[in-house]
């Protein structure tokens, strides 16, 4: 076996592989790596001297569970997270993302905590996976913001949350209870072909452009009320008529 981490999922890692990862991958690779506390403390000290890296590329990352995650951290260029999996529970409260950020095709699988977290430029969300609760409240998006495909398989929160630019949550899958209380969006958003299977929360929202339902499925309560449409009524697409008679 090389004597190099075997990792080939987001381009080659050149980092050492661990003597007790089994398939020849590094310590911040291995999904064993949270069964010593130990080792579990040095990947996460790898992490979070990563957020100054020109580009901080946690490709396919095991992240095990941790009491600190990256709290407060900010990063200054182009982060990646894509396929990575984060243990129970992930804490990114308070960091700020200066650049771009992708979190495409990683999988929670326990809390994800992205309360009052910046998002200055592109956050992408493609095909994540949450199977436990998601917090994105009071979450700043400055860029566009594309959760396109997510699944959400419990309560998926961004109350108060501001979108800046694009929102777009097409064909996400909400199995629990999902709020958007309150939250702002400036932009055009969509949430085409998205199902919500539970309880859905739009009280209070803000939309200064268009947002569009075209295809959506509300198979539990929706709220709409006191929602603010900048350009009236026309300005949702798509919406139920059972659901638009709720508008304000």
């Amino acid at each position: 076996m090389s004597d190099m981490c075997s990792y080939a999922g987001g381009g080659k890692c050149a980092e050492s592989a661990w003597a007790d990862s089994p398939d020849g991958l590094c310590i911040c690779h291995a999904p064993q790596n949270g069964r010593d506390a130990d080792i579990a403390h040095l990947v996460w000290m790898i992490a979070r001297k990563k957020h100054n890296d020109p580009v901080a590329d946690f490709t396919g990352w095991h992240f095990p569970t941790d009491n600190e995650g990256f709290l407060g951290k900010t990063f200054f260029g182009p982060v990646r997270f894509s396929r990575a999996t984060f243990e129970n529970p992930a804490r990114f409260l308070n960091v700020t993302f200066n650049d771009t950020v992708q979190f495409d095709e990683a999988t929670f699988s326990g809390e994800a905590r992205f309360r009052h977290v910046r998002f200055l430029r592109n956050a992408s969300f493609v095909r994540v996976v949450f199977r436990d609760a998601a917090e994105f409240g009071a979450a700043v998006f400055d860029g566009n913001a594309v959760f396109d495909h997510a699944a959400c398989r419990k309560y998926c929160g961004f109350g108060g949350a501001t979108f800046n630019a694009a929102a777009e949550f097409k064909n996400v899958s909400f199995r629990g209870h999902a709020v958007f209380e309150a939250a702002s969006f400036k932009d055009n958003a969509s949430f085409d072909g998205a199902s919500f299977r539970s309880n859905v929360n739009f009280m209070r929202a803000r939309f200064e452009k268009y947002v569009s339902f075209e295809g959506t499925a509300f198979n539990g309560p929706a709220i709409f009320e006191e929602v603010v449409l900048s350009l009236g009524e026309i300005a949702a697409l798509g919406l139920d008529q059972n659901i638009r008679r709720m508008l304000p």
